[in-house]
């Protein structure tokens, strides 16, 4: 059946005291598990002391005369880092009213929040503030040792963090997050060296947050591309054509690459027989002249058993590609001369008509662009015929 996912749980896997359905038993959190198996981790208790509030004032007068940062969840999501810039985002309810009330816990600078009900498993470090007070949406790590507190907030938001503690959560009137739950939580050790380059990356995204807001922050994807590295046996390789005048990867393209270790390696045609055993996909990159009759079989013979092409071509001055198209028409892919025009201003940018600006539908290459409002600009573009 389309659409249907089975995980196979054997008994011994089950814990009768935990949460025992189908979300909770899903691929994707198996194999979490399943990698960070094998690798060195220790849990997520030893590192700190844990603190939550029961307090959330309703008055909101209360807010009126504070002077002590309230941190609740909507304050964390989106921000890993918790500078000066969010002070006018902040409710703030007074110090000497937190201090006398049991119910209301503090953080200082250093230490991290994770947010645990409403939208729960998003962790943030208290930087620019001495102390923060915490409001009962969110829970605390004080008081934290034996790991870099930039790495252990960095790694909580990486996909082999978070996605722990979003299966950990706790279904009461709603889901959300407990101590005990989250002390579980297994924590990947990297060594020093490694958690030094996250902090720097902490250290980058924050110095230019304070004059940007387009700034993205990627050190997760730097821990979960290490986790995937010591966990995977035979990284991809990806042969990189060369000989026709072929263009530089972008940079951004070639750091995401690798970040998905992914092995890259040039390639030439005239010197080899066969597409190397060990290719897991050839890539093409804006050649400026064709592959020869020679090339084109040798990429026919790779792909029609089974190998992979990825082909990023379009017009070239004073050339035509034919062998190469010829290859795309095997598969159904056919190339026109000449460029699109877009006679709809609605479609094309101010750079003018050739300038296409396409409508984008929901995909998983295409969600993350269009929850940041994302628009693909496509200047100079191959018109292409796909049977439907």
């Amino acid at each position: 059946m389309d659409g249907l996912e089975c995980s196979e749980v054997f008994f011994s896997q089950i814990d009768l005291g935990d949460r025992f359905d189908a979300e909770y038993f899903a691929k994707e959190y198996i194999r979490v598990a399943q990698n960070l198996e094998n690798v060195h981790t220790k849990k997520l208790g030893a590192f700190a002391n844990f603190v939550a509030s029961a307090f959330y004032p309703a008055a909101t007068q209360l807010y009126s005369i504070g002077d002590t940062a309230f941190v609740r969840c909507v304050d964390c999501i989106d921000f890993p880092i918790i500078t000066a810039e969010q002070e006018d985002r902040f409710e703030k309810i007074p110090y000497s009213f937190g201090t006398a009330n049991k119910g209301v816990s503090f953080l200082t600078q250093g230490e991290i929040v994770i947010t645990k009900v409403g939208t729960p498993c998003y962790a943030s470090i208290v930087e620019d503030y001495e102390t923060v007070a915490l409001s009962r949406t969110v829970l605390g790590l004080s008081k934290i040792k034996g790991i870099d507190p930039y790495y252990l907030m960095v790694f909580l938001r990486c996909k082999y963090g978070y996605e722990q503690l979003y299966r950990k959560r706790e279904l009461t009137i709603q889901y959300q997050l407990t101590l005990p739950r989250v002390k579980a939580v297994d924590v990947y050790l990297a060594t020093s060296d490694f958690q030094k380059v996250i902090r720097h990356l902490c250290e980058q995204y924050r110095d230019v947050k304070a004059y940007s807001y387009s700034t993205s922050f990627d050190g997760e994807g730097a821990i979960t591309s290490a986790i995937n590295y010591v966990t995977t046996e035979e990284l991809p390789k990806i042969y990189i054509l060369e000989g026709h005048g072929e263009a530089e990867l972008p940079a951004s393209f070639r750091d995401q690459i690798e970040k998905e270790n992914m092995e890259t390696e040039s390639l030439s045609l005239l010197t080899v027989d066969a597409i190397p055993e060990d290719a897991d996909c050839v890539m093409i990159y804006a050649p400026s002249s064709d592959i020869s009759q020679e090339e084109r079989d040798l990429l026919a013979d790779y792909a029609s058993e089974g190998g992979k092409l990825f082909v990023a071509a379009g017009p070239v001055p004073d050339s035509n590609l034919d062998n190469l198209y010829s290859l795309l028409a095997d598969y159904g892919i056919e190339a026109n001369e000449g460029v699109v025009v877009e006679p709809n201003r609605e479609h094309y940018s101010f750079q003018g008509p050739l300038s296409l600006l396409p409508d984008m539908n929901s995909h998983a290459i295409t969600d993350s662009l269009m929850d940041e409002n994302y628009s693909p600009t496509m200047p100079v573009s191959l018109g292409l015929t796909v049977p439907e």
